[in-house]
């Protein structure tokens, strides 16, 4: 399934879709993510939302937890 999705993907490149998501792809970036969720929690604390501050450190965490072991158990990149 993975080489025939790749071969049908492939058909549809275009230069400038490349750029597109390639930018997308740097979103995911630990760094990228980790600016992101800082100006998150600062937004909240100056809105006094405060009490939603760690649950977004759990669920940001938890998604990079599953990500990092769902690459490790389907051994993908």
């Amino acid at each position: 399934m993975d080489l025939s999705l790749l071969n049908w993907l492939y058909s549809w490149r275009d230069p400038f879709l490349v750029k597109v998501f390639l930018g997308l792809t740097l979103l995911g970036k630990w760094y990228v993510v980790m600016i992101i969720m800082l100006a998150v929690a600062i937004i909240f604390y100056i809105k006094n939302y405060k009490k939603y501050i760690i649950p977004l450190f759990i669920s940001v965490g938890g998604s990079f937890l599953t990500g990092f072991f769902g690459k490790i158990i389907w051994q993908r990149p």
